[in-house]
């Protein structure tokens, strides 16, 4: 029995260390999202013109999202089953963030690989649906809600190289990371 007790405490162990996240997303037609979600996208954005939705599973997690290229910038929003906002990531560069956040994130970076590189960068907003529809609609990001900086990024530790997604707060501190787990069709086959 003990054997078994030990032997279970190590998978937990290692399933709360070893995250990975694995996407899969389905192109849909907007009949399939709720209602909810359709309004969220109209009021928040003035009526965009070109929608494009998906069914996303991502660690056995489903949610719904819109993607818009909103001024000329990538948005993905996402609302979970039944049509409630989740949050809005839009696409930044690396010189859009404040100096003492990239700081923090850098430092954070440098401490815990050898080598990094910085693929892909998003600003994060959540919180309270209202809040956050008019703060799209005035394109005031500091309001009373959530900001966190998702960064998709490829770390090197000793002998590995693998590609992480890193969330940090809206001072730059890490909050957690996820391996990008790659689906057979996101790899390049010649």
């Amino acid at each position: 029995m003990k054997t078994i007790y030990i032997f279970g405490l190590s998978l937990l162990s290692i399933s709360l260390f070893a995250q990975k996240k694995a996407e899969k997303e389905y192109r849909i037609s907007v009949d399939l999202v709720p209602e909810s979600a359709v309004l969220f996208i109209k009021s928040a954005y003035a009526s965009p013109e070109k929608v494009k939705w998906y069914y996303e599973e991502t660690s056995g997690k489903k949610s719904y999202e819109a993607k818009i290229t909103h001024k000329e910038k990538s948005h993905s929003i996402e609302f979970d089953t039944s049509g409630r906002l989740e949050d809005i990531e839009m696409k930044i560069e690396w010189d859009q963030i404040p100096i003492n956040i990239k700081k923090n994130i850098e430092e954070y970076l440098i401490a815990n690989y050898q080598k990094y590189e910085i693929q892909r960068m998003q600003m994060q907003l959540s919180g309270n649906e209202e809040i956050v529809r008019k703060s799209m609609l005035e394109e005031n990001y500091s309001y009373p809600g959530i900001i966190r900086y998702e960064i998709e990024y490829s770390g090197k530790k000793q002998n590995s190289h693998e590609l992480w997604e890193g969330v940090f707060n809206e001072s730059g501190r890490f909050i957690e990371k996820r391996e990008v787990e790659l689906l057979p069709t996101q790899n390049l086959n010649y």
